[in-house]
């Protein structure tokens, strides 16, 4: 397994949970309307269910850190839960989410 969390390497289990979150770049800029918001908050719950707990606040988070634009909902969940493979955790906490969002941004 690689250590760097760029959603883009994927390898192992790296690679199932970029086919969970259905990752299409093409869709890069598309954003939900705000009446979508609950579209937004399942996209980023539905594919870590049973797998992986979010400390409240996460999935608000991670909305407002992408713009509600399903691909970088994905694009940061991805590299999140990454994250949690490379640490053996099964929490994402907000903290976490900081941190992938700075790494985002370089």
């Amino acid at each position: 397994m690689i250590s760097t969390h760029n959603c883009f390497q994927v390898r192992g289990a790296r690679r199932e949970t970029a086919r969970a979150f259905g990752l299409n770049p093409a869709e890069e800029e598309r954003e939900l309307p705000p009446e979508a918001r609950g579209l937004a908050e399942r996209l980023v719950g539905l594919p870590v269910k049973g797998k992986f707990l979010l400390e409240k606040g996460v999935a608000e988070r991670i909305i407002l850190a992408t713009g509600c634009k399903p691909y970088l909902i994905q694009k940061m969940c991805i590299s999140l839960i990454n994250r949690m493979h490379d640490a053996g955790r099964r929490v994402v906490l907000v903290d976490d989410v900081e941190v992938v969002g700075r790494l985002m941004e370089k």
